[in-house]
């Protein structure tokens, strides 16, 4: 047997009937794999080992491919095949439209509060936000990213500012960081602090040399005075504390009271409460000499979760590393680093997209049970300002009641805790959409004819069974 009978042979069996029912059954099972994968490390983890990877796609352009084959190796288009026929060209049809709703569609989220209006939104996928300025011009970068708990986390790009090259690299990526202090012979002075922030209570450490913003404070731990700050020094082996408003300190042991005159440096108390700086804080415990590091508290990602990168930026022979945390529905605080006369700031998260037309928040309506406080429903009033066409309407968001402006479907999504402002979940995904729901009806029609039509599969299978019983 030669080479090409051999490659025949392959070809045949790769794209035959059995083949089909094999490329189904492995889609089954991996679909059920991905669950359990995104139960343990997030809905990230599954799309990036799975359903993003090149070889889940390699899958369902065999089984794709596959279904075209047997159309026309059995001419199921044919009138007496039709029913079939609509079931095959269903899956198909299923296929392109899911295709295009990855590679076309856009998805987002939009706020807005009451009174306001807007006409941006953030993406739902994560990138990687740069903004750099080199000789008084000015660069932007969005890298769209995808990390995981799960899988290989690489990036590693170059980029050319104006005489220069910009190199810049994933070294780590940290699910849900959390920080751990550790002595260190040549570590430095590390205070850990505890302040009220919105989430509660908040354990954060400051390094000394480090100015940082906790709970809304600037905490300056360093020997050159800061206005507008809490002012930290270690001198003599001692912490000393300085403001520029009067402090009230209470130690929570004895329940001793002082208040601390402002613009004077003052003998620090740990694990005593101070008050008088816009938050409750506490200094709760001082290592001389350690070494702060970053573990991952949970390798589970969900939408609340953040996760931090440690990037390389290199130019020329100079190179820094930076510590960006951010998230999947959120943008950190963007880090700046310079570099060879290279300045950059370097943020993770959504992409901000603006859209050519805006939508202004008239009212926005919380619906409860009665005697109760938990939320039956919620509503926006809305108005569509379209300035270029010159466009005005109100529209009235609710469940089921989606606003379609612009190739952009608009549902509630959420709302703000102080019920003055709503989150809309926004997709443009038009012909993925339609040809998808149009292969459900196909599918549905088509089962739906094997079973009632009379040259039906399921009508015909049930003829030889009568036949067989009767034999």
């Amino acid at each position: 047997m030669n080479l090409k009978n051999k490659i025949n042979i392959f070809i045949n069996k790769l794209f035959s009937v059995a083949a089909a029912g094999i490329y189904m059954v492995l889609i089954a099972i991996i679909i059920g794999i991905a669950t359990f994968i995104e139960n343990d490390f997030g809905t990230s983890a599954a799309q990036k080992v799975i359903f993003q990877s090149t070889w889940f796609e390699i899958i369902l352009w065999l089984f794709g491919i596959t279904v075209i084959v047997n159309i026309f190796k059995y001419k199921m288009y044919r009138m007496q095949k039709w029913p079939v026929f609509l079931f095959h060209l269903s899956l198909l049809f299923i296929l392109v439209g899911a295709g295009i709703t990855r590679y076309f569609g856009i998805e987002g989220s939009m706020h807005i509060r009451e009174k306001s209006s807007t006409n941006k939104l953030i993406s739902r996928e994560p990138y990687l936000n740069f903004d750099a300025i080199y000789n008084n011009n000015k660069y932007k970068f969005n890298e769209k990213v995808l990390f995981a708990s799960l899988g290989n986390n690489r990036f590693k790009k170059s980029y050319q500012l104006g005489d220069k090259i910009l190199n810049i690299e994933l070294q780590d990526y940290i699910p849900n960081p959390e920080m751990s202090v550790s002595e260190s012979k040549n570590g430095k002075p590390v205070l850990k602090v505890v302040v009220a922030g919105k989430m509660g209570r908040e354990d954060k450490f400051l390094k000394q040399g480090e100015i940082n913003n906790f709970g809304g404070v600037i905490f300056n731990f360093g020997k050159r005075i800061q206005n507008n700050s809490i002012n930290i020094k270690y001198e003599n082996d001692s912490l000393f504390i300085r403001y520029d408003k009067p402090l009230q300190v209470m130690v929570m042991k004895t329940r001793e009271k002082t208040t601390l005159e402002p613009n004077i440096w003052h003998p620090l108390k740990l694990k005593a409460l101070h008050t008088g700086a816009g938050t409750s804080i506490v200094f709760k415990e001082f290592f001389p000499k350690a070494e702060i590091k970053w573990t991952s508290g949970s390798r589970k990602m969900d939408s609340r979760s953040d996760a931090m990168l440690k990037m390389t930026f290199k130019s020329g022979e100079e190179s820094k590393t930076v510590s960006i945390i951010g998230g999947e529905n959120f943008r950190g605080t963007p880090q700046i680093v310079t570099v060879n006369g290279i300045s950059i700031a370097a943020s993770y998260g959504p992409k901000d997209i603006y859209l050519p037309f805006a939508i202004k928040l008239k009212k926005f309506i919380l619906k409860r049970y009665a005697g109760t406080n938990n939320p039956s429903s919620y509503e926006s009033k809305v108005t569509v300002l379209d300035k270029t066409k010159n466009i005005k309407f109100d529209y009235h968001i609710y469940m089921n009641h989606i606003l379609n402006y612009g190739g952009y479907r608009f549902f509630q999504s959420s709302y703000d805790p102080d019920e003055a402002g709503t989150i809309l979940s926004v997709n443009k995904d038009y012909w993925g959409t339609l040809i998808t729901y149009l292969g459900y009806f196909l599918l549905t029609l088509g089962l739906i004819a094997s079973l009632f039509i009379k040259n039906g599969r399921m009508r015909v299978l049930g003829r030889k069974l009568e036949k067989l019983e009767k034999l």
